[in-house]
């Protein structure tokens, strides 16, 4: 049912809008790949890819969610550091996710469904963000004024 109803668009349409879309895509992946690796579920290869993918999106909504919260009241500096956050943290925890993905089908399914289910993890858990160097170089940059390292 999952795998039939992909989406790739979200109701929320606030200042982080690309990166709630990466997170319904990545919450729909995971109930589709759930559905088709369900034969395997009890192996702990399987749970442990399972449960990699299901933190990653914990981790990665916790930190949209965050930033979209702190972003209002911000001031313009923090509101340039808050966007530059957000871009990278999902451009990794989605590669995290794509990586968690391909083990869970890799271990679960063979030939046709392997190959098809593959190509679904890649389309939807790919992350175009553009400006991903800028956002680094924004944080590399307040990281040094202030002489902390942010992560």
């Amino acid at each position: 049912k999952a795998r039939e109803g992909i989406t790739t668009e979200t109701a929320y349409a606030g200042e982080f809008s690309l990166e709630a879309g990466t997170i319904a895509r990545l919450k729909q992946l995971l109930l589709t790949v759930l559905g088709e690796i369900a034969h395997a579920r009890e192996h702990q290869e399987v749970l442990l890819a399972v449960a990699d993918m299901i933190i990653t999106i914990f981790a990665l909504e916790s930190v949209v969610l965050r930033a979209d919260k702190t972003f209002p009241t911000s001031s313009e500096a923090k509101q340039e550091l808050l966007k530059a956050v957000a871009k990278v943290v999902v451009f990794e925890l989605s590669s995290q996710f794509q990586a968690a993905a391909t083990r869970c089908c890799a271990y679960a399914l063979e030939g046709k469904a392997l190959t098809d289910m593959l190509k679904t993890v890649s389309d939807l858990s790919a992350c175009a963000v553009e400006g991903l160097l800028e956002a680094k170089h924004v944080l590399a940059q307040a990281s040094q004024n202030s002489e902390k390292y942010f992560f």
